[in-house]
This record gives structure tokens, sequence and C-alpha cells, in this order.
């Protein structure tokens, strides 16, 4: 199949545009630049309008508190039961983001810490076989994201999401941030940090894309570890702090 703006062959996996229904023919390859070429998918994902919070734009170097959260005994076998419940309901393999030895708890745990801090202004989508979205806050439709790492996070580094994840959720107009650290809690044991959110769209043009082989940004004066697979990268200041999510005035 070849892609509508590019006209380069889409390879296998690849999203088509975000918006197939009321845009059947815009099939692309899902890539940075196309998915900003593609007027369906800016309308989709959604551009920020008058009422958004002013977010102040925030230097590299400035240190910022992220929401942080240990993690119990209890809260990773609940992940895990409920990935259980997603293989049965999705498929097998549904969940695919997997923790520091290879298991596949990590997405149900940091979408139940977002959950638990939005508490009763989150409306919770993930039963929905449809995949459309996770959680809706106010007019916000979200998708929630995890990193699993050892260590804290610091706004100077990268937070990345695979490339056929950007648009996997159709629904979706925005993406919560969550790092999991599993030598970060208070007690040296794992933690989760809610990082923030940002509109799909802003996400796009603040996020770099990297292709599998390449290396990630070097952070100060130490060089960026080598990229496993195709994915796009945004440094973490840049991502808008969660607060702002909750004025009641935001509109995607």
């Amino acid at each position: 199949m070849i892609c509508t703006i590019c006209q380069e062959e889409i390879p296998a996996g690849r999203n088509q545009c975000v918006d197939p229904y009321t845009n059947p023919e815009g099939v692309h390859c899902g890539s940075r630049a196309c998915v900003l070429a593609c007027e369906a998918c800016q309308e989709w994902i959604g551009v920020v309008v008058a009422g958004a919070p002013k977010v102040p734009k925030e230097e590299e170097e400035t240190p910022r508190d992220f929401p942080m959260e240990d993690v119990t005994p209890e809260m990773i076998e609940e992940a895990r039961k409920r990935r259980v419940e997603d293989d049965k309901l999705f498929g097998p393999g549904s969940r695919t983001m997997k923790d520091l030895h290879g298991e596949r708890w990590v997405g149900p745990l940091v979408e139940d810490r977002f959950k638990r801090w939005a508490g009763e202004k989150v409306h919770d989508n993930r039963r929905n076989k449809l995949d459309a979205y996770d959680f809706r806050v106010h007019e916000l439709f979200l998708d929630v994201k995890g990193q699993p790492v050892k260590g804290k996070p610091r706004v100077e580094y990268g937070f990345s999401i695979h490339e056929s994840h950007v648009v996997a959720k159709r629904f979706s107009t925005a993406f919560v941030f969550v790092w999991y650290g599993e030598f970060a809690g208070t007690k040296g044991g794992p933690a989760t940090f809610l990082l923030g959110w940002l509109p799909k769209l802003e996400f796009m043009r603040g996020a770099v894309y990297l292709r599998e082989g390449e290396r990630y940004p070097a952070v100060g004066n130490v060089q960026g570890q080598i990229v496993k697979a195709n994915c796009y990268n945004i440094r973490i200041f840049k991502i808008w702090p969660i607060e702002t999510m909750l004025l009641g005035a935001v509109k995607v």
C-alpha cells in the first residue's frame, strides 16, 4: 500500500490516517511529517484553541516536581490481574508494555495510577472493545502512556512512544505520560511519577522521530542509548504539567 502524502510504501504494521471513519481514502504511513500534513489527522487529534491552559515555557535546566507514588506489591498484583483480563477481552498479547524483567503489567499499573490521581473527575473507558481511548477528563479523551526505567525522572530526559502506538487509540485526543522507576521509590523500591500531558498534535510537533539503530538524544555529556524500535521521543520539559489538565477550560 502506498502513502497518499509522501508516496512511499507503507511499512508493515504502520497505522493509516487517525480518522479512517470520515477520511477512508486518506491512507498514509503515519510518520510525523505525514500526520502533520494530513488535515483529517490535525482535525481529529485536536488543535489547542482559546481557553486552553496558559502553560509557561520551561527551560531545559529548570527542575520540576512530579507527583510521586510508591508502588506496593498489591498494586503490582492488581495490575497483573488486569493484564490477564485484557488478554481475554482484547486478545492474547494485548499488553505490550513490559517492565525491566519482561512482564506486561506496566500498562495497567500506570493507568491505575492516573485514575487515582484524577479521582471522580475521570471517566474510565478501558473496557470498551473498540479500544477508543483510556479515560475522559472534561473534554479530553486520554491515552495513558508509561515508560519503565530504573531511576527518577528529570526534565532533560526523554519519553518515548512506539510509532505504532502514537495513533493506536483513534478517538483519543491527548496523551498522559507516567514514568515508572523500578528503584525510584522512597525506600528504593518502585514508584510512579505523573510527568504531565499533551494534546496529540502538540506531541507530534515537539517530538523527534527515531529509527531503530539510531541513538537517543544525549543528556548533557552522556551519550544516548541505542534505539531498539522506531519511536517518537520528547523531552520531558516540553510536557505540560499534569495539574493544568483539571483547570476545566481545556479544549482540544
